[in-house]
Order: structure tokens, then sequence, then C-alpha cells
């Protein structure tokens, strides 16, 4: 119990200092806002699921990595996106932030379907990256694009905002250590949850679709918490959509190469309720663009995640 604690506050501090030195250096390269959360932020908060895949399979422990990845994503698109709702004013943008949400629909909608081929796990990976690759190209030159039009008089802000900007060869190191710290706890928080799966006799399958997913989730509540109060709403919502496709993609790529010893039977109703959600933000997005999401929204997210919880438990108890 004492090593889940300890891991969770390094999980904690090291997602704090890189959204941190991710931003100031987003800010020293002028890249937009909406980039900003979902390449550079988005990426970081995902580096805790990243942490906990690599470890889970360097150990054996395929089931734990899967139900990371697909319990994260539940979790991001319910619990992280109600919180951040029912926190504080959040609006949904008009143009990126539909596009983007296509995208992880599509990514999602891939990623589940892959799980049910019977495609070698290279090919899988190969699709997965490449999609990743298409998404960060198509991204940066909307950014680009935005830099001298859309985007010109927030950059400056950014910058204003920040008396100026900031330090690369400051930040950058901020980052390197970050991202080394953030790895190892993530190592000690997988070690935290089998130890704690013994005990308990519950599945580390279950833990990580709900225990594990909702810690290493915690970035980005965080995240969007900090948003939410300084009302950025397109760092919040870019954020959740970013991270989500980063699990699917980068850390799914990976876990291709692995056996999971799950077989796609147990993972249906699990993957099921992954685009059930997905499709419930999507929704949100496309409905309510431009406009303020009301609070109900938000307890309407809360309560779908609850569900997740009671589910995931019923299927493995």
């Amino acid at each position: 119990m004492l090593s889940f604690v300890f891991s969770l506050i390094l999980l904690l501090l090291s997602a704090h200092f890189l959204v941190k030195s991710s931003k100031k250096l987003s800010i020293a390269w002028s890249l937009s806002p909406i980039f900003i959360s979902l390449v550079v932020v988005a990426l970081g908060t995902s580096l805790p699921e990243l942490a906990v895949t690599v470890s889970s399979l360097m150990s054996g422990d395929g089931g734990l990595a899967i139900g990371n990845i697909v319990g994260s994503n539940i979790t991001n698109a319910t619990l992280v996106f109600g919180l951040s709702v029912v926190s504080g004013s959040l609006k949904i943008g008009t143009f990126k932030t539909q596009r983007n949400a296509y995208l992880m629909l599509i990514v999602t909608g891939l990623f589940v379907f892959l799980q049910f081929s019977r495609w070698s796990g290279i090919f899988q990976a190969g699709i997965l990256y490449v999609s990743l690759v298409a998404i960060l190209v198509y991204d940066s030159l909307l950014a680009f694009r935005g830099r001298f039009r859309e985007d010109k008089a927030s950059l400056l802000h950014l910058v204003k905002a920040n008396g100026g900007k900031p330090s690369v060869w400051l930040w950058f190191p901020v980052l390197a250590v970050t991202v080394v710290v953030l790895f190892f706890s993530g190592q000690l928080l997988v070690q935290s949850v089998n130890d704690l799966a013994l005990v308990t006799g519950i599945s580390t399958s279950f833990l990580g679709l709900t225990l594990t997913a909702t810690v290493t989730s915690l970035p980005e509540i965080l995240t969007l918490l900090i948003a939410g109060i300084k009302g950025e709403s397109k760092i919040a919502l870019g954020t959740i959509l970013g991270s989500n496709i980063y699990n699917l993609t980068l850390i799914g790529g990976l876990l291709s190469f692995f056996p999971t010893g799950l077989t796609p039977t147990a993972l249906a109703n699990d993957l099921m309720y992954l685009l059930f959600t997905t499709v419930f933000l999507v929704t949100v997005v496309l409905m309510l663009k431009g406009k303020v999401v009301r609070r109900e929204v938000g307890f309407l997210g809360i309560f779908l995640f609850l569900i997740f919880l009671f589910l995931s438990y019923w299927t493995t108890a």
C-alpha cells in the first residue's frame, strides 16, 4: 500500500512538471494552444500509460497492459471529461476540435477492429503507427497554417502572459528528467498493483481497467482542472482527444508486438464500452459546437464511468 501511495505521488509530481515544461517549450517554439494540448500536453499525460504498459509487458502481464489502455480511454471520455465540465465552464471549439474528435473515433474503431482481426502483431502495429504519423502531420499542418492566421493573436497573448519566451535550455532538461521519473514511477505502480491483486485475489485485468487506469489518468484530470480554472477550454478538450489517440496508436501499437494472454471474446464487453463512451464524447463535441457544455452533461459522463466500474467488477468477479 505504501509503494502504491509513493508511486502515485511520484506520478502526480512528475506529471505536474511535465505539463509545465511542455507548455513552456511550446511557448518558446510558438506553437498554437490546440496543438499544444493535442500533441505536447496529451503526449505528456499519456506517458504514465506508456510506462505502465512497458512495465507490464516486461513482467509478462499483458492483461494489465491492455486493461490499462482501454480503461484509461474510457476514464478520459467519461470521468475526466465529466469533471472538467462540472468544475468549470467548458466551451466546445468550432473547427479543430471537431476534426480531432472524428480522428479519435476512427482510431478507436480501428483499434477495436484490430483486436478481433487475425493479422500479425507487426502488421497491426504498422497500421496504428502509420495512423499516428498521419494524424500528427495533419495537426502540424493545421498548427503551422494557423500560426500566421487564426492563432496569431493567441500566440502573442501566451508570450505576453509568460513575460516573454521561456528558455529552451532551461526547460528541455526539466522535461527529460521528468520523463525518466515518470517511467520509473510507472514501474513502481505496476508492482504495487500486482501486489494488491495477490492480496485481494482480484485479477490484474480488472485492476488495470479500473484502479490503474484511473491513477494513470490523474495527469489528465490535473491538467483539465488547471485548464478549467484558467478558462482554457481548448487545452482541456485537446488533452482528452490527444491522450486517447496516443493511447490507442502509440501504446496500442507497442502492445501489438506482445501476447496479452486474453482472447478477443474476453475483451469484447470492455471494447464495446470503449466504443460507446467514445461515441458519447464525439456526440457532445459535435452537437454542442461553439457552446458551453451544461453541467448535466458532465454528471452524465461521471455516471457512465460509475457504470463502467460496476460492469468491470461484475464481469471479472
